[in-house]
């Protein structure tokens, strides 16, 4: 009676030690595409303090996240989002936290082909007391141009 307890424990457990790769059953997988590195990226610019991460999850909208960490200033950390137009510029929402403060603030961004990305210089309305983009001056002259870096630690 007692070989008759062990035959089924040692028949079992013997199975379970088998390291046989099973049989195929004729299923296969579908296939998955491998994720693309979204455009136009990430970039940053340590001179000025601008660290940027966007995606273009659809063609012509832009989300992403910026902070403009300047020098002996409160740093801007939030969200950005807008749209690329046919011009190539992308004009955007700066959605920000500043010393405990929400804010927004309208930015323009310009990148050729294998170029930086150049920020439009911004100007300020004294009647209002807002940053807007200024597009009486060209993207050049702000010196503002973030390099296409690896995005781990952004």
């Amino acid at each position: 009676m007692r070989a008759l307890t062990l035959l089924p424990t040692i028949l079992l457990l013997s199975a379970c030690g088998e390291t046989e790769a099973p049989k195929n059953s004729g299923f296969v997988p579908p296939a998955v595409a491998p994720a693309a590195d979204p455009e136009p990226g990430c970039y940053a610019d340590t001179a000025s303090g601008f660290m940027m991460k966007l995606d273009e999850s659809a063609p012509g909208t832009i989300r992403g996240m910026l902070r403009i960490a300047l020098p002996e200033k409160d740093a801007r950390n939030g969200d950005i989002s807008g749209v690329r137009g046919e011009d190539g510029v992308i004009r955007a929402v700066y959605r920000f936290m500043q010393e405990g403060i929400s804010d927004s603030v309208q930015l323009q961004f310009r990148q050729a082909a294998a170029q930086p990305l150049e920020l439009r210089p911004s100007a300020y309305d004294p009647a209002t007391g807002r940053e807007y983009p200024d597009t009486s001056v060209d993207f050049s002259r702000n010196g503002i141009r973030l390099q296409r870096v690896a995005c781990a630690g952004l």
